[in-house]
C-alpha cells in the first residue's frame, strides 16, 4: 500500500505544473508593455552615459544618439531650416505577447511635418540575403550594409520595413504608419502612434503580427536599423535633388537621403552625413559615386517572450490516468 501511495505522490509532483491556472513566463531580457500615449514615464530603463552606445535595461533595449550630429543641410522650404527636429537622441524598443513597443526621442520638435522615421528588420541577423532587398524602400537612396572582419563592404536585405510619418495621418484617418512587408507596396499598420511635441517624443505600438508573427521573435534575434529622413508632403525629401546647402552655402553631394542614424555618429565631421562609400569610408566619396551605405545595425535578443503555460484544462485527465493506474496497481497487490 505504501508503495501505491509513493507512486502517486511522485506522479502528483511530476504534474503539478498541469494543475495551476494560466499565466506567463516573465523571463525575458526584453520585454515590457507599454501605454502608448506620447508620456514616456512608463519607459523606465537607465540609458547610457555616453552617445553613441547600446544598453538592455528594465525589459527595454536603449540607443543613445549624439545631438547635433545630423546632416547639415537645410530641408525644404515649408520647415527651412528646421534641421535639429531630425536629429535623433534616444531610441527605445521593447515587447509583449501582441506587441512591439518603439520610443524616439529627438533634439527639437518645432514642426510634426518634419519627421520621416524609417525602421528596418532582418529576422535572420547572421545572413545578409534572404530577405527581400537591401534598398530601402520610398525612394530613400539608402542601402543597408554591414563590413564584416574581412573589410569587404556587404549589403543587409530587410524583411520588414516600418515607416512612420505625421503627415500620412493628419487627414484624420491617424494612419501614421506603413510597414512594408517583402514588397515595394506598403500597408497601413492598425498599431498606434502618439506624436508628444512638448516632449519632443514619438510613441508607437506594432502588432507582431504585422511583422512576422511573435514566433518568429521568441527566443530569437533579429538585425535592426533605425533612420531618420527629412519629410516632403509624405515622401522622402532629397537633399541632393533638391540643391540643399548648409550654412556655408556648399551644396549636397551626398548620395543617400538620411539625415540621422540612431547609434552612429559621423567619422568625419564636415557634410558627409552618417553614410557610408564602397570601401566603408565616411565622407570620401561625392555623388555620383554616392556614400549610400547604413551600416549601424543592432543584435537585438529576445530570451522569449509571453507564451502561456498548459491549460488548466488538462488536469481533469491527468486525475483520470493516476486514479487509472492506481487502481491497476491495487489490482496488481490483491493477485
Amino acid at each position: 500500500m505504501w508503495r501505491t501511495l509513493s507512486i502517486l505522490a511522485i506522479i502528483l509532483l511530476l504534474t503539478l505544473p498541469l494543475w495551476s491556472t494560466p499565466s506567463y513566463s516573465t523571463d525575458f531580457s526584453i520585454y515590457g508593455t507599454k501605454n502608448v500615449d506620447g508620456d514616456p514615464s512608463d519607459w523606465t530603463g537607465t540609458p547610457p552615459a555616453t552617445a553613441p552606445a547600446t544598453t538592455v535595461d528594465d525589459g527595454e533595449f536603449i540607443v543613445t544618439d549624439p545631438s547635433g550630429d545630423y546632416l547639415p543641410f537645410y530641408c525644404s522650404d515649408w520647415n527651412w531650416p528646421i534641421r535639429t527636429d531630425l536629429d535623433i537622441l534616444e531610441f527605445r524598443l521593447t515587447g509583449d505577447a501582441d506587441n512591439m513597443y518603439l520610443l524616439f526621442k529627438f533634439n527639437t520638435m518645432d514642426n510634426l511635418y518634419s519627421y520621416y522615421i524609417m525602421l528596418a528588420i532582418d529576422l535572420t541577423p547572421y545572413t545578409e540575403d534572404d530577405g527581400f532587398n537591401s534598398w530601402l524602400p520610398d525612394y530613400a537612396d539608402t542601402e543597408l550594409g554591414e563590413i564584416p572582419a574581412t573589410d569587404t563592404h556587404i549589403s543587409w536585405q530587410w524583411d520588414y520595413v516600418i515607416g512612420i510619418n505625421y503627415d500620412w495621418g493628419d487627414d484624420g484617418s491617424n494612419n501614421f504608419t506603413r510597414i512594408w512587408d517583402h514588397s515595394w507596396d506598403y500597408f497601413n499598420s492598425t498599431g498606434t502612434v502618439v506624436f508628444n511635441q512638448s516632449g519632443k517624443v514619438v510613441e508607437a505600438s506594432i502588432p507582431w503580427s504585422e511583422i512576422g508573427g511573435v514566433d518568429a521573435y521568441r527566443n530569437s534575434e533579429i538585425k535592426l536599423w533605425v533612420m531618420v529622413f527629412c519629410n516632403s508632403y509624405g515622401g522622402i525629401w532629397d537633399p541632393y535633388d533638391n540643391s540643399a546647402t548648409d550654412d556655408n552655402g556648399n551644396p549636397c553631394l551626398v548620395g543617400s537621403d538620411v539625415y540621422d542614424v540612431a547609434g552612429q555618429t559621423p567619422t568625419y565631421q564636415d557634410t558627409s552625413g552618417e553614410v557610408y562609400d564602397d570601401d566603408g569610408n565616411a565622407g570620401n566619396d561625392n555623388w555620383p559615386d554616392q556614400d549610400h551605405w547604413v551600416d549601424t545595425s543592432f543584435i537585438i535578443p529576445f530570451s522569449s517572450l509571453p507564451e502561456p503555460i498548459p491549460e488548466p484544462y488538462l488536469a481533469p485527465l491527468v486525475a483520470v490516468s493516476i486514479a487509472l493506474l492506481a487502481s491497476i496497481l491495487v489490482v496488481k497487490k490483491l493477485h
